[in-house]
Protein backbone atom coordinates (compact mmCIF):
# COMPACT_ATOMS: atom_id res chain seq x y z
CA UNK A 1 0.00 0.00 0.00
CA UNK A 2 2.76 2.40 0.99
CA UNK A 3 4.91 1.69 -2.06
CA UNK A 4 1.91 2.11 -4.37
CA UNK A 5 1.07 5.51 -2.89
CA UNK A 6 4.74 6.52 -3.17
CA UNK A 7 4.76 5.56 -6.86
CA UNK A 8 1.52 7.48 -7.41
CA UNK A 9 3.03 10.48 -5.63
CA UNK A 10 6.08 10.35 -7.93
CA UNK A 11 3.81 10.12 -10.98
CA UNK A 12 1.76 13.04 -9.69
CA UNK A 13 4.88 15.16 -9.17
CA UNK A 14 6.34 14.29 -12.57
CA UNK A 15 3.23 14.35 -14.75
CA UNK A 16 0.64 16.11 -12.59
CA UNK A 17 1.73 19.60 -13.64
CA UNK A 18 1.67 18.71 -17.34
CA UNK A 19 -1.73 17.02 -17.00
CA UNK A 20 -3.16 20.08 -15.21
CA UNK A 21 -1.82 22.42 -17.91
CA UNK A 22 -3.29 20.20 -20.63
CA UNK A 23 -6.64 20.09 -18.81
CA UNK A 24 -6.68 23.88 -18.40
CA UNK A 25 -5.84 24.35 -22.10
CA UNK A 26 -8.58 21.94 -23.14
CA UNK A 27 -11.19 23.55 -20.88
CA UNK A 28 -10.29 27.07 -22.06
CA UNK A 29 -10.46 25.91 -25.70
CA UNK A 30 -13.92 24.40 -25.17
CA UNK A 31 -15.08 27.57 -23.36
CA UNK A 32 -13.74 29.76 -26.17
CA UNK A 33 -15.59 27.68 -28.79
CA UNK A 34 -18.83 27.85 -26.78
CA UNK A 35 -18.53 31.63 -26.32
CA UNK A 36 -17.75 32.13 -30.03
CA UNK A 37 -20.78 30.09 -31.09
CA UNK A 38 -23.02 32.03 -28.69
CA UNK A 39 -21.72 35.35 -30.09
CA UNK A 40 -22.29 34.13 -33.67
CA UNK A 41 -25.82 32.98 -32.81
CA UNK A 42 -26.76 36.30 -31.18
CA UNK A 43 -25.30 38.33 -34.05
CA UNK A 44 -27.07 36.10 -36.59
CA UNK A 45 -30.45 37.03 -35.12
Amino acid sequence: MNTISNCLLLLEVNYGIEITILLMLGISLILAIIILTIIKNTKGK
